[in-house]
């Protein structure tokens, strides 16, 4: 069961997107949904995520004022409900999607430093390196990309 107060979003699409929030919830659980609100989506949503009844006042909209009687099918006594990818892991997948993330972006990092430092030892010990601090024509940034 949700009860929500969409009063405060109006018509928008916010509470369209918190009702997807909830929906996503009771399908990682694997749990019916019923949801209640005061403005806006009043529904029932089965245990895989499909909404099964929706609330319509006389002249169609959700928003309108009125009741819904919904019919939840119940287990039965000792029946377990199958455990969901979520619920036996839980939150490691987005974990894992992070971490991976991260280690690429790392990766990429230390990759732009690498050759940053390699182009510094290459002109603090280059031979042909003039007084000003100029590159040499061997070093320089267009002939290194060309070969």
């Amino acid at each position: 069961m949700n009860l929500t107060n969409d009063g405060w979003f109006g018509e928008g699409a916010a509470q369209w997107q918190q009702a997807a929030a909830a929906i996503f919830r009771a399908v990682e659980n694997g749990v019916p949904l019923v949801r209640s609100t005061n403005n806006g989506l009043t529904c029932r949503v089965d245990a895989n995520g499909r909404l099964r009844e929706i609330f319509k006042d006389k002249t169609g909209s959700e928003y309108g004022v009125g009741a819904m009687t919904v019919e939840i099918p119940l287990r039965q006594p000792g029946e377990k409900r199958a455990p969901t990818f979520y619920n036996q892991h839980g939150d490691w997948f987005g974990g894992y999607a992070s971490a991976s993330r991260a280690f690429c972006w790392s990766q990429q990092f230390q990759g732009n430093a690498a050759e940053n430092n390699l182009e510094r030892a290459q002109l603090g010990h280059c031979p042909e390196r003039n007084k000003t601090g100029a590159r040499c024509a061997k070093h320089s940034r267009s002939d290194r990309t060309a070969r």
